[in-house]
């Protein structure tokens, strides 16, 4: 007898189902919900737009305001919309973001969670990619001697690994290409295949633990 049974009849009548009983039956009949932001942190496809990065923002709001055209009240009932003046962004976007990413869902076929990762959310790049790995991407700035040897290492003529699109000939010198190669390729959506098959390369020559 499944426990949904004997939750029903109890003791063998429908007379005989006691509080317990039915505490027990409300609870098998509530749907399990999950945050937003778990569902997002799940899928290693995308990230959370993150607070800094504006141009992505601006970027949203450029097609927010396209699905919302000629809305006197917008989808998502943003704070200070009005649709004859779009062309500054507003804050309350992001601030909604904050907001809706607690927000609990059944599974990633609601429509708060669909509409979540429309406006709040970018396709995961290589250094998200090595960020969940527990890796970082070297600093431009103060780690210069680990440049420097990385650059020595990866122009060397028996180097297989190699980052897609970047050739550094044995003789040159010039470290700052590796630079410039890393950040291409750490920028680059993990969809895309050449770089993905070149992803233990990025890791090698592009960051760090």
């Amino acid at each position: 007898m499944t426990t949904f049974s004997k939750v029903v009849l109890g003791a063998g009548s429908v007379a005989g189902v006691t509080g317990a009983g039915y505490l027990g039956l409300s609870h098998l009949n509530q749907e399990q919900t999950t945050p937003i932001q778990e569902l997002v942190f799940q899928n290693p496809s995308i990230v959370l737009i993150d607070s800094n990065e504006g141009d992505r923002w601006s970027k949203i709001w450029t097609e927010y305001t396209k699905l919302n055209a000629n809305k006197i009240k917008d989808s998502w009932g943003l704070e200070g919309w009005d649709h004859t003046k779009t062309q500054t962004r507003l804050p309350s976007l992001e601030a909604k973001c904050l907001t809706k990413r607690r927000k609990e869902v059944k599974d990633i076929e609601d429509k708060e969670y669909r509409d979540f990762v429309t406006w709040c959310t970018r396709e995961a790049e290589f250094k998200d990619k090595l960020a969940r790995e527990g890796y970082k991407p070297i600093s431009e700035t103060d780690r210069e001697s680990t440049w420097t040897n990385n650059f020595n290492e990866y122009k060397k003529a028996d180097n297989k690994l190699k980052i897609h699109g970047l050739t550094i000939g044995d003789q040159e010198q010039e470290s700052n290409k590796l630079k410039e190669g890393c950040k291409t390729a750490l920028s680059k959506p993990i969809s895309d295949p050449d770089y993905a098959s070149t992803f233990e390369a990025i890791k090698r020559w592009c960051a760090v633990k």
